[in-house]
């Protein structure tokens, strides 16, 4: 979230299994059942009364079927985009409004996850500027998290990097920089379907952020489990203790049998 404000693009990818939503009218407010725990309620509702404001009309939503944890603002953002296409808002309102609500240091992040949930393809993502599709390189594609279940919150990510920022700004500007144009980069190969040169690339990025020691041991270590043995890997931190590896391959045998004292969760590029 914090890179996203430097200017950084941001690339979302659409997954399967699917956050399922239901509307009722007759109702009002969300129910979010298991998930509520994971998201900001109220922001929610401030940014759902906008749309209602918008769309004339007001529903009540309910969460039924939650998805394997992801990252809790992809929670909010498949919500949202849900919340939209019922109410038929188009993209471009819903990225105005989420950007104008919501001024933390999430709402590139939650601006971003609620667009790809609602055009359904991979985007990349600039706040205040829009977003791309990112046509090629992404059929057949599985993507797996492999790690542990302790939650590692956003907020304590971002202020990491703030902190680093404010006391050693002459040693990591440079390295925030550079993670930046990795960004565009990463964006540009997904649209080519370059996968080998992605690969070296999604490296170098996971390499800047342990450098500006934003990476535990633990998923340091992970990650170099995984390399071994030929996949390619990029940090997760921000969710809890995860790793991903995206594979035209189905590992998911092979990479249960291999991490059997880790949670190994499988989903599609939908």
């Amino acid at each position: 979230g914090y890179l996203a404000e430097e200017g950084s693009p941001l690339v979302f990818l659409p997954l399967k299994p699917v956050l399922k939503v239901e509307f009722r009218e007759d109702e009002d407010g969300f129910s979010l059942g298991s998930i509520e725990k994971f998201v900001n309620k109220r922001r929610l509702e401030e940014v759902a009364d906008l749309l209602f404001r918008h769309s004339e009309s007001k529903v009540g939503v309910k969460v039924v079927s939650p998805p394997n944890p992801i990252l809790s603002l992809c929670y909010e953002g498949a919500i949202l985009a849900a919340l939209a296409t019922y109410l038929e808002v188009d993209e471009e309102l819903l990225q105005y409004i989420i950007e104008e609500k919501v001024k933390s240091s999430e709402r590139g992040l939650l601006a971003g996850s609620a667009i790809c949930s609602q055009v359904r393809k991979p985007i990349a993502y600039r706040v205040g500027e829009g977003y791309v599709e990112l046509e090629l390189g992404m059929l057949n594609t599985h993507l797996y998290m492999i790690g542990w279940g302790d939650r590692v919150l956003l907020n304590k990510i971002t202020t990491r990097v703030r902190t680093l920022k404010k006391s050693y700004g002459d040693i990591f500007e440079p390295l925030f920089h550079a993670f930046c144009r990795l960004s565009i980069k990463v964006a540009e190969y997904l649209e080519a379907g370059d996968i080998e040169k992605l690969s070296y690339m999604l490296k170098l990025g996971h390499k800047i952020l342990s450098a500006a020691g934003l990476v535990s041991r633990s998923v340091e270590e992970l990650t170099q489990r995984t390399e071994k043995l030929g996949y390619w890997t990029k940090l997760l931190e921000d969710i809890g203790q995860y790793i991903f590896t995206l594979t035209a391959e189905d590992l998911e045998k092979r990479l249960k049998r291999y991490f059997k004292d880790l949670e190994v969760y499988k989903l599609y590029v939908a």
